[in-house]
C-alpha cells in the first residue's frame, strides 16, 4: 500500500493536484518491484476528494505525460467522490477552487471515462447529499455502459467522513469487495 499526498487548494489548482497524483501513480509504477510490488496490479483508491482523484486515474492518455505504459491503473475503488465538476464550478465551492468552464471539463472523470474495462468499487454513505448519491450511480452507470464490472458496496451506518474505516477492517464488506477486486481473496 502506497499512501499519496498532494498539495491542496486554493494553494494550488485542481489541475496541479491531479498531476501531482498522476506523477505519483507513475512513480510507483516504475518503483513497485524494488518494494515487492506488482506495476501491473495498481489500483487506486480515494474517499471524497480522493475519489475524484482516484477516477481521475483511470482517465485515458495521461501515462505519456510520465512516460509510462497507458492504462497501468488496474483497478480502482471510489468513495464518496464527485465525478462532474460542473455544479462545483457553479456553487459555493468555486469561491476558492477557482474552476473555468474548461477546468470542469477536463477535470471531470464521468467525460472521460477508461478505454478498457476495468473492475471498480463503489460506495457511498447512505446520509451522503443527493449530489454525492447522483454523481456515484451516474458514473458506474457510465462505467458499466464502457465494460467496466462495477461493484457498488453499500455501508450502512457510515457517513462522509468515516465511510473509509471501512477500508481498515477485513470483515467490512467494502474491504471484502476491495480485496476481491484485486484478486486477494
Amino acid at each position: 500500500m502506497v499512501a499519496v499526498n498532494y498539495a491542496l487548494a486554493p494553494f494550488v489548482t485542481l489541475a496541479e493536484i491531479t498531476r501531482q497524483c498522476r506523477a505519483a501513480v507513475a512513480w510507483v509504477h516504475g518503483h513497485a518491484r524494488e518494494f515487492g510490488g506488482d506495476p501491473s496490479r495498481i489500483h487506486v483508491c480515494g474517499s471524497s476528494a480522493g475519489g475524484h482523484l482516484a477516477a481521475m486515474m483511470l482517465v485515458p492518455g495521461w501515462e505519456a505525460d510520465f512516460g509510462a505504459p497507458n492504462n497501468l491503473v488496474a483497478g480502482a475503488t471510489l468513495l464518496s467522490g464527485l465525478y462532474d465538476l460542473e455544479p462545483i464550478r457553479l456553487g459555493h465551492p468555486n469561491e476558492w477552487l477557482k474552476l473555468s468552464t474548461t477546468d470542469a471539463t477536463m477535470l471531470s472523470p464521468l467525460l472521460h471515462m477508461p478505454e478498457r474495462a476495468v473492475p471498480l468499487v463503489v460506495s457511498y454513505a447512505p446520509s451522503e447529499t443527493n449530489e454525492f448519491k447522483r454523481q456515484s450511480e451516474t458514473y458506474m452507470a457510465a462505467a458499466i455502459a464502457r465494460g467496466c464490472p462495477v461493484r457498488f458496496v453499500a455501508m450502512p451506518g457510515t457517513n462522509h467522513y468515516d465511510i473509509v474505516f471501512g477500508l481498515a477492517n477485513r470483515e467490512t464488506p467494502l474491504a471484502n469487495a476491495v480485496f476481491e477486486t484485486m484478486g486477494l481473496t
